[in-house]
């Protein structure tokens, strides 16, 4: 176990760590139970990366947890004579993806490795894609998958598009591991990195080669053209990253969206969620909408509906959404 008392008061007094950075580490300070926490031990860094919780400390997933992740891996790279070719960066629709991945990009840019981060979220396989079109040495994929809201995490793929394994793995572990000050980690700024030519944002050409790539995937689209208005497709794309290549998928090869949706969930989620399928071309006469509750009881009575002053059991009726200001006061 690290001394982390003596490391909490490190970070208070280095003019390394930002303000706010600081003040959260000052509004625990009478918690010790917290601070040791937060820096017993460093984040593990294992066979697929980092997870973590977001905050400050060793133990937590920050930007400077991030740079020490990707110093260690810039290191590794630079040994294995791979410095030329690049890194290409995704993430997810998380709090401080894009502050992660640009920090990543930062600091490979620092080392010297051109870093090619994608302008906005973007699924796995197309970092997948991304690493092998533009011939990367490694990605980096800053996501924590399915845990909950409060983690991030920062996955690393080898040159073949998938995560890394021996003994790529065990070589950026402990180049990582080696790094004990934080401090000594190199960063610059995303227009210095850019000007040298050392940070490129990729998007749409990407996109569109790897959307390509998918629909010759495509086994018989004869039989896609003849049942396309009869089926029903139900998808969810978790915290967002395949939303909008899966629907421009399923649009490009012949199916419509000129179907009803149901929407389930709070009231205070609903108007959130009527801009999202506007945006997909939905009408709001298209979209009918359920407010769930988790168990059926009466109006009220079981406790779990209360969260706005109108309810739809998930056994009840269903209403359009442009009704949904009108429901009976008994919902």
């Amino acid at each position: 176990m690290k001394d982390y008392m003596k490391i909490y008061e490190e970070w208070l007094a280095n003019p390394y760590f930002d303000e706010g950075t600081k003040a959260e580490l000052r509004a625990i300070a009478g918690d010790e139970n917290e601070i040791k926490e937060r820096f017993y031990m460093d984040l593990e860094f294992g066979t697929a990366g980092l997870r973590g919780i977001i905050g400050a400390g060793i133990n937590r997933m920050n930007i400077y947890v991030v740079r020490r992740a990707t110093q260690g891996l810039a290191n590794y790279i630079i040994k294995q004579g791979g410095a030329s070719k690049g890194v290409a960066i995704a993430y997810d629709s998380r709090r401080m993806s894009p502050e992660f991945a640009d920090e990543a990009a930062r600091t490979l840019a620092a080392n010297g490795i051109k870093a090619y981060k994608f302008e906005s979220l973007r699924p796995t396989p197309e970092l997948s894609f991304a690493v092998r079109e533009l011939g990367c040495i490694a990605g980096i994929n800053v996501t924590a998958s399915h845990n909950p809201p409060e983690y991030n995490g920062y996955k690393v793929y080898w040159e073949d598009g998938a995560q890394f394994t021996p003994p790529h793995d065990k070589g950026v572990t402990e180049e990582v591991l080696a790094i004990e000050d934080l401090s000594s980690v190199k960063t610059m700024s995303a227009s210095d990195a850019k000007a040298a030519g050392l940070y490129d944002v990729i998007g749409a050409e990407i996109d569109n080669k790897y959307i390509a790539n998918v629909k010759a995937q495509v086994v018989n689209q004869d039989a896609i053209d003849q049942m396309q208005d009869k089926i029903k497709i139900v998808y969810t794309p978790l915290h967002g990253t395949g939303n909008i290549p899966v629907r421009r998928v399923l649009k490009e090869i012949g199916f419509t969206t000129d179907k009803k949706v149901l929407v389930c969930g709070p009231p205070i989620m609903i108007k959130f969620v009527l801009a999202g399928l506007t945006e997909m071309g939905f009408t709001k006469e298209q979209i009918y909408t359920t407010l769930e509750l988790r168990m059926k009881c009466g109006i009220g009575k079981c406790g779990r509906c209360n969260i706005g002053s109108k309810y739809v059991c998930k056994d009840g009726p269903v209403f359009r959404f442009d009704e949904i200001d009108e429901l009976p006061p008994e919902y």
